[in-house]
């Protein structure tokens, strides 16, 4: 449709008016072979008509077939540029003069994406390291790649459950505050417990929309306190699975082709190609997508307090020298130690306005805190305000110099099985042939 100014409409309050409409319906009396219709009609007309004593078999009198009602909409021809295809039925994308063609995933003159998922179950009795996919399709690009494994692997499984309570609590804080999240409102249920190391995801997406549908909602690009073209590292989080009891790692990937960027050639040899090269995760070549499988962010942190009477001054690994704090709830009961907030591992989510939170007024007080983190002995000195990606001793050992991200650490996905969902725009049509999804076995 025509995209024209509001102020040019008729009557710009109402551009439609509904018109309802009912009438009684009369119909002459018939006179046909069927001696029952016609007697029918005769003792129906005598019922109806205003004079019935009058009313013969044979008489042109009317009979009432009752009321017919109906809405109609009525609007100007100007006005008519002005409407979206907001009527729909099977195979028909709008009604009458404002019908339009039908395109892949736009319904009710609104554009939505699509996705599907698989199971890579190849072999499940060994455990595999997952590389690449292969698309065999045309040249519509997917717009990312998610992938999920259980992670019992991981050095930092042994602390899935603390990392998961610490992730939606710090949803349920940022969405207190502004942002639109989606997160476990049952997360209380999850009782925190204090491992030898601490571990968290950076770079967390916190820009997922919360839609009434899941297909709905995407992970969108945060700008915030790293560079513009971290888009192109991975964001992991921690989802639960209650009736299985059971801790599962999404990981999600924004698909960027190195043909996004301005300038590459194949041949590039310069700071642009070189850009190119290791900020991109995918390309187009021979009629198939080639993607590489970015591995898992994670960094790590020691929460207890070194002991001056144990050799380098290591920290003493019981729960008392923890550098978590003891919590009380509403009615002053002791409820135990419990995990602080790491606010400066990931970008700040966005608010409704499109603005980071707390831009135009950084601090934060115990009003900013959401009741349900109240309830359980939250305050501001709950918020642990170091950056995990610099410097942190890990049991009395210094892992590098300030801001070289030592404790950062990138592991691959890898298990007996993985699930994978991409995701499209919606905005082409994508002809998808197969995938191949490329692993290694893994023999440690």
């Amino acid at each position: 449709m025509l995209d024209r100014d509001a102020g040019e409409m008729v009557n710009p309050e109402h551009i439609v008016r509904l018109l309802n409409i009912r009438a009684e319906i009369y119909a002459k009396n018939l006179s046909t072979d069927n001696e029952t219709l016609d007697e029918h009609f005769y003792n129906y007309a005598k019922q109806n008509s205003n004079t019935p004593s009058e009313i013969a078999k044979d008489s042109s009198g009317w009979v009432s077939c009752g009321y017919y009602e109906s809405v109609v909409a009525v609007i100007t021809r100007w006005n008519m540029q002005f409407l979206s295809t907001d009527f729909w039925k099977h195979g028909q994308a709008g009604l009458m003069d404002i019908a339009d063609k039908i395109y892949p995933a736009y319904w009710f003159g609104e554009q939505h994406p699509f996705e599907f998922e698989f199971v890579v179950a190849d072999n499940p009795s060994m455990h595999k390291i997952f590389t690449n996919l292969q698309i065999v399709s045309n040249k519509v690009k997917p717009d990312s790649f998610h992938f999920e494994v259980i992670g019992d692997v991981y050095d930092f499984a042994p602390d899935k459950k603390n990392m998961y309570f610490r992730q939606e609590a710090m949803k349920v804080f940022y969405q207190y505050n502004g942002a639109d999240l989606i997160y476990n409102r049952n997360f209380l249920e999850t009782q925190p417990e204090h491992n030898k190391v601490s571990a968290d995801f950076p770079h967390k997406y916190y820009a997922r929309q919360d839609t009434f549908n899941e297909i709905y909602d995407s992970y969108k690009q945060c700008v915030g306190l790293v560079n513009k073209d971290y888009d192109h590292l991975t964001g992991s989080e921690i989802v639960y699975y209650p009736t299985r009891n059971e801790y599962a790692v999404w990981t999600h990937q924004k698909a960027v082709s190195v043909d996004d960027f301005d300038g590459y050639k194949q041949d590039d040899d310069g700071w642009e190609g070189a850009r190119a090269l290791i900020a991109s995760n995918c390309k187009y070549l021979e009629d198939r997508w080639h993607v590489v499988i970015n591995p898992i962010v994670v960094c790590y942190k020691n929460e207890y307090n070194p002991i001056d009477n144990i050799a380098g001054n290591a920290a003493s690994l019981v729960p008392s020298n923890s550098t978590w704090l003891e919590h009380t709830d509403l009615t002053g009961t002791d409820i135990g130690k419990f995990p602080k907030l790491p606010v400066l591992n990931s970008p700040l989510p966005y608010d409704d306005n499109n603005v980071p939170l707390f831009t135009d007024n950084p601090s934060v007080t115990d009003d900013n805190i959401p009741k349900d983190l109240q309830a359980i002995g939250y305050t501001i000195d709950d918020f642990d305000t170091d950056s995990w990606l610099d410097d942190i001793d890990i049991h009395g050992y210094s892992w590098g110099g300030t801001g070289t991200n030592a404790n950062r650490e990138e592991v691959p996905i890898r298990d007996k099985f993985v699930k994978v969902r991409i995701r499209y725009t919606g905005k082409d049509l994508a002809l998808i042939d197969f995938i191949n999804t490329i692993y290694q076995l893994s023999y440690a």
